[in-house]
């Protein structure tokens, strides 16, 4: 209030001063007198000044009023609209169940490897007399032969001796339990061991991790083993029995499969580059998604192999027979 009346005073001295001015200079007219008109026109001057800078302020302070509840408007806005959220986002943790404690799945991945080991076994085991039935074929073919086509008069004379099913030597036996004995030790890294011919076959034991890398297993057996992520890098596979193997996402870098059995072969997701897999039997594998650049293909079985999202070398393969 102080202050308005300052502003009304200053204007009213303001006013008084431009008639003085006026006045004074209409008496220095009149009377030849400089002086009447130069005293009011100085004060008019002064007090136009004043009241300049009196404007400028006032201009100031409005302008800072208006940022300063600018500011606060902003402020109060934004403190309400994160109360809003805050009672929003208790609300829904009300309302929301409790948090599910976490799951083990190490338990059912158990089971699932238990329940696919079961269920390869029966597939193992045609595998296995599926080979009993071509290896007896062959003996009577050559028994018929020999018999000079009078097979029919000879055949009760002849015994034919059935090959058994795990044909291993003493040597042979012997690496083969020293590798399950390391094993069960803990031991997983079995690079350039020699097990050919050796019976690996064990479907209830998942050797995930394993390292065979430049392994010699030539003709061993290992149907329906879970070898899933294992590492066969150069190694020699050639003529193993591979049947149903579960070699998902194995790294087979430049292994030899040459004439390999690996009818049935969970094969997703794995590394054959530069893989010979040349004579090799894939009936019935699957090879989602594996890689096989530079793998040589030539004369392999491939019938009704599943190969979705596998780039196929064009190789000259074998795809109309079991």
């Amino acid at each position: 209030m102080t202050e308005k009346r300052s502003y009304h005073w200053l204007d009213t001295v303001e006013g008084l001063s431009l008639v003085g001015a006026v006045l004074g200079t209409g008496a220095g007219f009149v009377f030849q007198q400089v002086m009447y008109a130069s005293a009011p026109v100085t004060l008019a001057l002064v007090m136009n000044f004043v009241n300049r800078q009196r404007h400028h302020q006032q201009m100031q302070q409005q302008t800072i009023d208006r940022i300063a509840n600018a500011r606060l408007e902003v402020e109060r806005q934004v403190e309400l609209q994160v109360q809003d959220l805050r009672e929003e986002t208790l609300s829904r943790e009300q309302q929301q169940p409790t948090a599910v404690a976490a799951f083990d799945i190490a338990p059912l991945e158990n089971q699932v490897q238990a329940l696919q080991a079961h269920v390869q076994q029966p597939m193992a085991a045609v595998s296995s007399l599926e080979g009993q039935m071509k290896d007896l074929a062959a003996q009577i073919a050559a028994i018929a032969a020999q018999s000079g086509g009078h097979l029919g008069n000879n055949l009760n004379n002849v015994a034919v001796e059935i090959p058994p099913l795990s044909p291993t030597n003493d040597a042979t036996a012997e690496r083969t339990n020293q590798f399950w004995q390391q094993y069960e030790s803990g031991e997983r890294s079995f690079v350039g061991i020699n097990l050919a011919g050796a019976d690996l076959t064990e479907p209830e034991i998942y050797l995930d991790g394993i390292d065979f890398s430049n392994a010699n297993l030539e003709a061993a057996v290992l149907t329906a083993m879970n070898l899933g992520a294992t590492t066969f890098a150069g190694a020699n596979l050639k003529g193993a029995q591979l049947d149903n193997v579960n070699f998902a996402r194995a790294n087979l870098v430049g292994a030899n499969l040459v004439d390999a059995n690996l009818r049935g072969a969970n094969l997703r997701g794995a590394n054959l580059n530069g893989a010979d897999l040349q004579g090799a039997d894939l009936a019935y594998a699957d090879l989602t998604q594996a890689r096989l650049d530079g793998a040589k293909l030539d004369n392999a079985n491939f019938f009704r192999t599943r190969q979705v999202g596998t780039e196929m070398p064009m190789v000259p393969v074998r795809v109309g027979g079991v």
